[in-house]
C-alpha cells in the first residue's frame, strides 16, 4: 500500500516561474521515509517541510520510499 499527504500553494497547483519560491509539504506513512524533494536529478531538499527555489518549469516531486522489515522466526 502506498500512501502520502500533502498540501500545496497555492492550493490548486497553479503556476510558478523559475525563480519562484515554493513551499512543499510531505509526509510519509508508517512503513514509508520520506527521502527529499526534487528537480530532475537534482536533491532540492531532505526536509518534509521545505521551502524551495524553483529553476525551471518541471515538476518537483517527493521521493517517498518504502521502508521493508523482516520478522525472523526461531
Amino acid at each position: 500500500m502506498y500512501a502520502a499527504g500533502n498540501r500545496a500553494y497555492p492550493a490548486n497547483g497553479g503556476i510558478v516561474k523559475a525563480g519562484d519560491t515554493v513551499f512543499l509539504s510531505a509526509v510519509a506513512v508508517d512503513g514509508y521515509r520520506f527521502d527529499g524533494w526534487y528537480q530532475g536529478e537534482t536533491k532540492l531538499s531532505e526536509d518534509a517541510e521545505a521551502a524551495v527555489v524553483v529553476a525551471s518549469t518541471s515538476a518537483v516531486p517527493a521521493v517517498i520510499t518504502y521502508e521493508a522489515h523482516f520478522v525472523q522466526i526461531i
